[in-house]
């Protein structure tokens, strides 16, 4: 709202009202007198973040506090009906917990941009004030400071610079406003787990189905599935919609003894737990803030997922790796020979990528245009998830451009290769073609994409 005091970042919550911070609002001494007022309305999101509407309009304080510090504005328009509304649960902030701010950088109200950053050890003090380490600058009072998955508003930042930050927190406004107490859901119970960790007790062992065997050599270690040996077909055959050369010639593949395998792509928090350690070189990928924690980590490339193999290694005393390129395409068909594990069709209900493509007659579906959780569709027949889409996985080897003179023995192909790395499965971006249980993709092993992860195998010692 560009008054008095120049560029501050305000939220829509309704169709009705806008929330900001209290010093931000011109006129915020006299709530009843309507102030003259440019609002420049953005919404933040990789589609559609220069897309920016323009209104000059009369808005009015209908509520407002100097502590907690925050103003409500009416204004006059809809312009949620263009934007939409933070219709998101108040929750309270955990402590060192990660987060995401949007705002205005340096006042640019033509900009409007997030950042990561955490909630401090101590969330909030003995005045009732959030603590957070979002580094701001003018034009961020007012701006809302959500959970890295961006599924709850923790609060509303009102003051600081760089590192130390204030914000008031949205469980303490929303018990003071009514008008927030009507608007947003009730406090919610700290982030959702997987299914598995917050399912009850399994019945006792005589009772249970059998399932995959699932090992983890440590608390920070990715859980990893023992798969079974056998034999394949590998490569498309000449007939499949999609088929590229170098998924040729199809020739048999067995696989002599069981190995195990990551149960899902390496995620943020298992990478972090490596830089944490002393491991993956230090460095820490971006997320394009879309949330860490059980999303897969991307923009890592093949020597930095080489890095991590050695990490676990070095920290549980076994034999991690990449998988060859054989093993990922026998744990992606787990047995079938269709296109894809889920038959001739995968659907976005079944896997995540970019639904506005289709394949061999299937429908459009869905297009996400991000990463989600790992886990988040059903596992295939060997109890593995997201081996079709969500990110495109590093393998061992480098590049063939066929497979003429491959090892048929499972083992990954270490002679005269080209200086590109393999990537299998397909990403969030891709259309069904490219998630074909065959497809193949090429990059150089210093590339770092926010398409691109992986997952680690295991040698299993007799």
């Amino acid at each position: 709202a560009d008054g008095k005091t120049g560029s501050c970042t305000a939220s829509i919550i309704s169709r009705d009202y806008i929330l900001t911070n209290h010093h931000c609002v011109p006129g915020k001494d006299e709530a009843s007198r309507p102030v003259r007022a440019l609002l420049l309305m953005n919404y933040y999101d990789e589609t559609r973040s220069d897309e920016t509407v323009r209104y000059d309009v009369d808005i009015r304080p209908v509520e407002t506090s100097q502590w907690p510090d925050y103003s409500i504005l009416r204004v006059a328009g809809n312009p949620a009906a263009r934007f939409g509304a933070l219709t998101l649960p108040v929750t309270a902030p955990l402590p060192s917990e990660p987060l995401i701010m949007f705002h205005h950088p340096l006042g640019q109200p033509m900009v409007l941009s997030a950042k990561g950053c955490r909630v401090g050890a101590r969330p909030i003090d003995g005045d009732g004030q959030l603590i957070h380490y979002c580094d701001t600058d003018q034009g961020s009072s007012g701006a809302p400071i959500l959970d890295m998955n961006g599924s709850r508003l923790i609060g509303l930042h009102y003051a600081g610079n760089t590192g130390f930050n204030l914000a008031v927190p949205m469980v303490r406004l929303r018990q003071q406003s009514v008008i927030l107490a009507q608007l947003f859901p009730d406090q919610s119970p700290p982030p959702v787990r997987r299914a598995e960790e917050t399912a009850p007790p399994p019945p006792p062992a005589q009772a249970q189905a059998t399932g995959p065997r699932v090992i983890r050599d440590c608390a920070e270690c990715p859980e990893m599935v023992v798969v079974p040996p056998g034999e394949f077909m590998m490569g498309s055959p000449e007939g499949e919609p999609g088929r590229q050369d170098e998924e040729g010639p199809q020739h048999r593949v067995t696989i002599g003894q069981e190995f195990a395998v990551g149960r899902y792509a390496v995620t943020f928090e298992e990478w972090d737990a490596c830089v944490l350690d002393g491991g993956c070189g230090g460095y820490s990928p971006s997320d394009r803030v879309w949330g860490r924690g059980r999303r897969p980590v991307i923009n890592v490339s093949w020597n930095d997922a080489t890095s991590y193999a050695v990490w676990l290694s070095r920290k549980t005393g076994q034999h991690y790796r990449l998988l060859s390129e054989a093993e990922r395409e026998y744990v992606t068909r787990a047995g079938t020979k269709t296109p894809f594990s889920t038959g001739d069709r995968i659907t976005t209900d079944q896997a995540n990528f970019n639904g506005s493509g289709t394949y061999n007659g299937s429908a459009t579906g869905v297009y996400r245009r991000r990463t989600v959780e790992v886990g988040s569709f059903k596992p295939n027949a060997f109890g593995l998830y997201d081996l079709h889409g969500n990110v495109r996985e590093w393998v061992e080897e480098l590049w063939h451009p066929d497979y003429r003179g491959a090892p048929t023995n499972g083992s990954a192909w270490t002679t005269e290769t080209w200086a590109l790395g393999v990537l299998r499965g397909g990403s969030w971006f891709d259309t069904p073609d490219n998630l074909r249980s065959a497809n193949r993709f090429r990059s150089f092993p210093n590339d770092r994409s926010f398409g691109s992860g992986f997952r680690v195998a295991r040698t299993l010692t007799p």
